[in-house]
């Protein structure tokens, strides 16, 4: 179990390049227009021309078609009842799997990782917390266990760990990335580009570690480059995923909302760690995640996940929300025992957070 706990969210990949969700869709649109994704352009105009359609719900409801995990929650339920406004016959497995394709192109195309003298960069502020991790666990006496939590589908932080030759699990049934024998537990709640379930319903992942060691650093020729499809150029790639589906490599994207239920047994194991994980956690660090209330799923895996023995000494959250409705979310979600003195809601982003954590973790640990 892990002495501190990081839970990032959108916001921590935010400078990275990654689009928050309520920006996602105009991403989305202008990388159509631009023509930037010409290869999956089908997948794109399927998902907007079904928005499209949502407009209809507006004359007797209110519907956030703006924000992306509203768009992925409506497309579920939609799923679930067997309507949709506007369009009598839908392939509800095609619709969405055409926005799993939408989300995945566009933070393959807008997180870029930078290229110098050939080697690719950790993007964005990962490296900082990579580092602060390292130290965390090499500095401390007796050294300090980390764990993360992420709702974040990108690679930047596996990337950052992996460059940084911090070992690490994704708790999918697979095995650390080195042999190291405490790895971090990486724990991706909401599924991962490089992970798949393929026709066996079995859940892998591409893990950076096998397709790259052999080669001890990446070698790349222009100024930026996309690691999920890089990682699909690898010949383990296509041996480790032989029997994806016939259209194509489909990565595990599982919606932010309540309505998780298909997704249970391949992605169980995480949400189960994760459990187990904020039961011993003394240090909660919360970056960039805004608590959004349409995952109810989050609230009851928290209140599970935190009954243990271990007293918390740190409910930090990082954010830079200055309307006071982010903090009001986060005292509503913590019972008395995570309250002041234990909580702290810091009006700041991931770039400042990182040495107020050295700070107070490194000379209390």
């Amino acid at each position: 179990m892990s002495d501190t706990v990081f839970i990032l969210g959108a916001g921590a990949s935010k400078d990275a390049g990654c689009p928050l969700m309520g920006d996602f869709l105009d991403t989305a649109r202008y990388l159509l227009a631009a023509g930037r994704v010409d290869d999956v352009r089908e997948h794109f105009e399927r998902v907007f021309r079904a928005i499209g359609n949502l407009q209809a719900v507006h004359s007797k409801s209110k519907l956030d078609l703006t924000n992306i995990e509203s768009v992925f929650a409506c497309f579920e339920i939609a799923r679930t009842i067997d309507k949709f406004p506007g369009m009598p016959a839908v392939d509800f497995d095609e619709l969405i799997r055409s926005l799993k394709v939408l989300i995945a192109r566009t933070i393959e195309s807008t997180l870029t990782f930078h290229v110098l003298h050939q080697n690719a960069r950790i993007p964005g502020n990962y490296e900082k917390l990579a580092n602060l991790i390292s130290k965390l666990r090499s500095d401390s006496i007796p050294p300090h266990s980390v764990s993360i939590i992420t709702f974040n589908y990108d690679l930047a932080c596996d990337y950052a760990l992996f460059a940084k030759k911090i070992p690490f699990r994704y708790e999918i049934g697979d095995g650390p990335e080195t042999n190291d024998t405490e790895p971090v537990s990486l724990l991706k709640l909401h599924g991962s580009l490089n992970w798949t379930c393929g026709k066996t319903g079995v859940l892998r992942a591409c893990r950076l570690w096998d397709c790259f060691a052999p080669y001890h650093t990446w070698h790349f020729d222009s100024d930026y480059v996309d690691v999920t499809q890089h990682l699909k150029m690898d010949p383990y790639f296509d041996r480790l995923f032989s029997d994806a589906p016939e259209q194509g490599f489909e990565p595990v994207i599982v919606p932010p909302t309540w309505n998780k239920g298909e997704y249970h047994k391949s992605v169980a194991s995480v949400w189960s760690a994760a459990a187990r994980e904020l039961s011993d956690a003394r240090n909660i660090i919360v970056i960039g995640y805004s608590l959004p209330p349409s995952d109810v799923f989050f609230h009851h895996l928290y209140a599970l996940g935190t009954v243990g023995d271990h007293p918390l000494q740190r409910f930090w959250v990082f954010d830079t929300d200055s309307s006071g409705e982010i903090e009001r979310r986060y005292r509503d979600l913590l019972g008395p025992g995570a309250l002041s003195p234990v909580f702290a809601n810091n009006l700041c982003g991931f770039k400042d957070a990182i040495p107020l954590l050295e700070s107070a973790l490194l000379d209390h640990v």
